[in-house]
């Protein structure tokens, strides 16, 4: 029977597809699921699995319990390699890409730095906004990790895509650069860094005068 972890965030309508869909192929699944900040649970540490899959999870996993896994540690990122890292969403919208993708690929204990399994591509709507983007990746990555996850489940083997990481992954700090606004930029930088950092809840485009944050809400 294959041993399976599966790493998820808390809150994701994803999730409950994911397990569904692993339940199905293994009656020895444990899941763990937490928010950015919370510490990587113990059980990672002391038991061995035959694989890990980590999908939309919030932990950097260690060496030390990647080198225990019997077969692979998949992550399914919601970018292309074009766009590892954080932010992938907002990039991609900035640089008004007309195609985008999903990835998944071999953890490290690096962010999006594993070898690449497989990635799936798709047309990006014209003027769409983050929500748009991330809902449709949500989707195009979910039918990549069943198609993953059918071939190891078929074999206990996965091959490797041709494809490489296109550069390092981006941090929270080229997060939070493209979300500065600032009156020296043009109105079509100013609409473009809003169209493609705002997201509804969430911290998003900001101008900072006099050491006072007006965050940018077109609903107030």
């Amino acid at each position: 029977m294959t041993k399976v972890a599966l790493l998820l965030k808390k809150n994701k309508k994803q999730n409950k597809k994911v397990i569904s869909f692993l339940r199905k192929k293994t009656k020895s699944l444990n899941i763990f699921i937490g928010n950015v900040g919370s510490k990587i649970p113990k059980k990672l540490f002391i038991k061995k699995y035959d694989i890990t899959i980590s999908y939309l999870s919030p932990w950097i996993i260690p060496n030390k319990i990647l080198r225990k896994t019997k077969f692979y540690n998949i992550n399914f990122h919601p970018g292309p390699p074009t766009y590892p890292g954080i932010g992938c969403f907002n990039f991609a919208i900035y640089d008004r890409q007309k195609k985008y993708g999903v990835t998944s690929h071999i953890m490290k204990n690096k962010v999006d730095a594993g070898k690449i399994i497989g990635v799936k591509y798709f047309k990006v709507k014209k003027n769409c906004d983050v929500r748009w983007l991330m809902e449709k990746s949500y989707k195009v990555m979910f039918i990549l990790f069943v198609k993953i996850i059918n071939e190891f489940f078929q074999s206990n083997e996965l091959k490797y895509s041709k494809i490489n990481w296109k550069r390092k992954p981006f941090k929270r700090k080229d997060l939070e650069k493209l979300c500065q606004l600032n009156f020296k930029m043009n109105k079509k930088e100013f609409k473009k860094r809003i169209q493609s950092t705002y997201f509804e809840g969430k911290p998003g485009p900001y101008l900072k005068i006099n050491n006072l944050v007006f965050e940018f809400n077109p609903k107030r």
